[in-house]
């Protein structure tokens, strides 16, 4: 069964990293994620697992909160933090929060589990598949989501059949385009 898969990244600043050995720091950060959402987890009913690049929570059958981990230069997160506190009261009502694109694209580093840090940034992502999904229709996501549902069914994950790999092969199948209409 495919769950419904949420994203919220946690961020720290690049002095934490650049404190400690790299490795050390990825170490420490999942660590005290982890140890967090183990809590949490436990207090509610839900299922904890690590994820090569990020800590989940298994909040139900059919639906799981990814935290990927993050470090961000000083000065943007001090910006990202003074958006969020703004945010915050100013949309306190609508209980919306969305800051991350005042940040450079070329400074956010993804903590891995094996591989301390690598250079990610899940907007260049998103923007790429909103583009698609304008270029081609709502359908495109519709299409992503069901190839997704098969791999979950089929248990392919472990052939490493990601979402993003499925979400390049439907984008780059523009011909499929006349089956989604």
């Amino acid at each position: 069964m495919q769950q419904k898969d949420l994203d919220d990244g946690c961020y720290l600043p690049l002095s934490f990293v650049r404190g400690a050995k790299p490795s050390k720091a990825a170490e420490a950060f999942f660590n005290f994620v982890d140890a967090a959402l183990i809590t949490l987890a436990e207090q509610e009913g839900w299922t904890h697992n690590k994820k090569p690049t990020c800590s989940r929570v298994v909040i139900s059958d059919d639906a799981h909160v990814d935290i990927p981990l993050y470090a961000i230069p000083d000065r943007e997160f001090q910006r990202l933090n003074d958006a969020a506190s703004r945010s915050i009261t100013a949309n306190s009502q609508k209980g919306k929060l969305d800051n991350w694109a005042a940040l450079p694209s070329d400074a956010v580093l993804l903590a891995h589990r094996e591989e301390d840090w690598i250079e990610s940034d899940p907007r260049k992502i998103h923007a790429w598949f909103e583009d698609s999904v304008k270029l081609f229709g709502e359908r495109l996501r519709r299409d992503c989501r069901y190839l997704k549902g098969w791999r979950d069914h089929e248990k392919l994950e472990e052939y490493r059949v990601t979402s993003i790999l499925l979400m390049g092969c439907i984008d780059l199948l523009p011909d499929l385009s006349s089956f989604r209409s």
